[in-house]
């Protein structure tokens, strides 16, 4: 079966600049924080619109210490506020982005379709470079960005 994908970044993304330095005023952490209600919402729709399911290709997948543990289980529990769930990762880190998308699509020969939503275009060129929605740090995903990825997911392209 065909499978659409969006890989997904966190901050700059579902965590916009705005929302983390708030959430920080209140003295919360990346383990108990809220992340940006629009841009959960956002997600939410275009994730719901297509049928998608989301790879995290944020840097939020290393599990290193406890608390990048715990903020692994936040984030889990956040997206899940909002109906939506990771179903998996692009892996162990690498230097660029582009590399683990790169070999994480060779792995996964029955994507059909995929768009990548980032706040920084980490060396993307080339197709991955076309699939990129590249977000505003300080908003995150708008309704916009999301209507973008989802004419990419249904091969339309960019606007």
């Amino acid at each position: 079966m065909a499978r659409k994908v969006i890989f997904l970044d966190v901050d700059g993304v579902i965590n916009s600049l705005q929302n983390q330095a708030e959430e920080f005023i209140k003295k919360r952490n990346f383990d108990t924080m809220h992340f940006d209600t629009a841009n959960m919402e956002a997600l939410k729709v275009l994730v719901e619109s297509t049928g998608a399911e989301l790879i995290l290709s944020s840097s939020w997948r290393h599990v290193d210490t406890p608390l990048d543990k715990a903020a692994l289980e936040n984030l889990h529990r956040r997206l899940a506020e909002f109906g939506l769930v990771l179903t998996g990762d692009i892996g162990p880190y690498r230097n660029l982005r582009h590399d683990a998308i790169s070999e994480w699509l060779q792995a996964n020969p029955d994507v059909e379709s995929y768009v990548i939503l980032d706040d920084v275009n980490d060396a993307f060129e080339g197709e991955l470079l076309e699939r990129l929605v590249l977000t505003d740090e300080l908003i995150g995903l708008t309704v916009e960005d999301a209507e973008i990825a989802k004419e990419i997911l249904k091969g339309r392209g960019k606007a």
